[in-house]
């Protein structure tokens, strides 16, 4: 049970809490509003004793063995102070058992008490703990394999280095750490600079994975080739907050071929000790040999039987990349020139490895390939750590989407309790459909959440679930009308084309469960969605294959969504591209917002075509 302030024993001067009683909080939605919270919330006196504790807030209590009308913890009772001392919020995190709480205090300095909210951010801190590991393991791997990791903060402009920089770069670590953008941009070569700045512009503006080239000035004046590969970390607003790139040295792979031709064996020996391996196929002969590191790669000796031909080496591939990697492989060999590759191969103990193979193929006089010589490494920890951001990454994307969906929840809650407060139809109906777009929001929420790829949604299987809450809703009293959804199956929407179109359809629907049939009238209301290159042949509501295709709502566009009814019909005197209504001026403006296009039929009832683009 929550608790009201005990004020027994307190002088009149030193009642705030009285104020508390009389106040808003008095009011019994709030209180119950506060008391069912899933957060803890506190109220405390200047004197740091408890005056109201939520139910949330008696685990707490519980935990330090108090009750209401103790004192605080010494822990919580000065940042408590200090907060009503300068009436300013003051902020704490506290560990109790597994758990971590973030504790607010919010001063109300004129009452003489401070608010305490208290959130669970324990699993936050838990995946605040793993990203750390994870990145822990990739820096020491980065730095173990001759690369460096750069981590941007597009918001701070500041840069943090790890890994081998000076063993690239001929800077010192400490030295390194004082350059910025603009610094490092000064040290790309400046016949590669403009690429490399287009580059990082456009990753920047869209937010796909980054991958570059360029010639690197180290601190003695001389270059090395590195090559970059990042990704860019967005935030709920969609804009790029983090850069997290690797940067290796490229040099030799840029060289090979001459080196190979100058000076076989040396590129061996240095190969070799990078703990590579180099292979040499003979086409004519399908003979393979290798050198290097070969047995620490696969577990065979350079000398194995196993290994000693195409077909052999093709029959270690992994069943699910064996086809892949051999047209690959027939491809290039038709066109000859750098071969270029990534696979799994099966080790000797049964494992696998994941490797990545390069080379050139070498032409006789005839223009004839006869040989492909190249080198293979192992980059299996480099998977593993890709893998392992990538998954960080998707549960990230989850908890956002899983957020997102409770708050939007908690503000339809909050409208219907606040709509219990109201007698005028209108202003309740108002509050009802407010209601229903924030639903409408939560639901696509809640299936990205659900599903296993966090950026596109089944649309179709979104609308039957929005449509059939939207039909219950409003068709109280009225059994007659029927609902009809025909909507083609695995149509998925990034996230913003679906939100708009799902308040469009929530719009639209509404508008014809209120207008479309007088009390106790019959009649039907349709949903469509279809791909246009599939509407031909599903037919429209009540209109020929022609009928489908005309309207400027089918032209340049690749999906078609129609909501229609069989009523009374749209009203003549209502411009519905120019409405007074709420309601559609919405739909106009999401329509233009998703770059679609709509359009208004009326014979024999209401029919919305709205045509729009964008799907997956």
């Amino acid at each position: 049970m929550h608790r009201k302030p005990d004020v027994r024993g307190i002088k009149e001067t030193e009642q705030p809490e009285r104020q508390f009683e009389k106040g808003e909080y008095q009011e019994h939605w709030m209180e119950e509003f506060l008391a069912t919270s899933q957060n803890l919330v506190f109220l405390t006196g200047k004197d740091g004793r408890i005056l109201y504790a939520n139910r949330a807030g008696d685990f707490l209590l519980r935990e330090w063995g108090l009750r209401v009308g103790d004192k605080l913890p010494q822990t919580i009772e000065n940042p408590a102070k200090t907060s009503i001392s300068r009436g300013e919020q003051e902020e704490l995190e506290l560990r109790v058992g597994e758990k971590v709480f973030l504790l607010v205090f919010h001063p109300v300095p004129e009452k003489r008490y401070v608010t305490i909210c208290g959130f669970d951010i324990t699993k936050q801190k838990r995946t605040e703990e793993k990203l750390r590991k994870s990145e822990e393991k990739y820096r020491h791997f980065a730095e173990q394999a001759g690369q460096f990791i750069l981590d941007y903060d597009v918001k701070t402009g500041c840069f943090e280095w790890a890994g081998a920089i000076e063993e690239l770069t001929g800077y010192s670590a400490e030295e390194f750490r004082k350059f910025d953008l603009h610094t490092f941009t000064k040290h790309i070569h400046p016949e590669d600079r403009e690429k490399a700045l287009e580059a990082h512009a456009r990753c920047m503006r869209t937010g796909k994975k980054y991958h570059g080239e360029c010639r690197f000035r180290r601190k003695d004046g001389s270059y090395i080739c590195v090559e970059g590969t990042g990704i860019c970390l967005r935030d709920e607003s969609g804009s790029v907050y983090r850069v997290l790139a690797m940067v290796k040295d490229i040099t030799d792979k840029k060289l090979a071929r001459e080196r190979l031709e100058k000076n076989e064996e040396r590129f061996r020996l240095i190969v070799e000790q990078t703990g590579q391996g180099i292979y040499d196929y003979d086409v004519f002969a399908d003979r393979l040999s290798w050198e290097g590191a070969v047995e620490k790669i696969t577990g065979y000796s350079c000398e194995d039987p196993c290994l000693a031909s195409k077909k052999l080496w093709i029959s270690h591939i992994h069943p699910k990349d064996q086809k892949r990697a051999a047209e690959f492989f027939g491809k290039a060999l038709k066109k000859g020139g750098k071969y270029h590759q990534e696979y799994r191969v099966e080790r000797k103990d049964g494992t696998y490895a994941h490797v990545d193979v390069s080379g050139i193929f070498l032409k006789d006089k005839a223009g004839r390939v006869y040989r492909l010589i190249g080198i293979i490494k192992d980059i299996t920890e480099r998977k593993l750590s890709e893998e392992a951001i990538r998954r960080a990454e998707e549960i990230s994307k989850k908890e956002i989407h899983h957020r997102i969906k409770n708050n939007l929840q908690v503000i339809s809650s909050l409208l219907d309790l606040q709509a219990d407060f109201f007698r005028d139809r209108k202003v309740i109906d108002a509050f009802r459909e407010s209601q229903n777009r924030v639903i409408s929001m939560a639901l696509i929420h809640e299936e990205l959440y659900r599903s296993e790829d966090v950026e596109t949604l089944d649309f179709s299987a979104y609308l039957m679930k929005l449509s059939s809450g939207l039909f219950e809703s409003y068709r109280v009293g009225n059994s007659k009308i029927r609902l009809r959804v025909e909507a083609e199956k695995k149509i998925y929407l990034y996230m913003d084309t679906a939100i708009p179109l799902g308040i469009i359809v929530n719009e639209l629907v509404s508008n014809s469960l209120k207008y479309a049939f007088p009390e106790g009238g019959e009649g039907e209301i349709r949903i469509q969605l279809y791909s246009m290159e599939n509407c031909a042949r599903n037919g429209d509501s009540g209109g020929t294959e022609g009928d489908m295709k005309k309207g400027r709502c089918c032209e340049n566009f690749r999906c078609l969504l129609i909501v229609s009814d069989n009523g009374s019909g749209f009203p003549k005197n209502i411009d519905f591209e120019n409405p007074e209504t709420l309601g559609l001026q919405l739909v106009n403006t999401l329509v233009k917002q998703i770059d679609g296009d709509i359009e208004l039929k009326t014979n024999g009832g209401t029919e919305f075509r709205i045509g729009f683009g964008k799907a997956k």
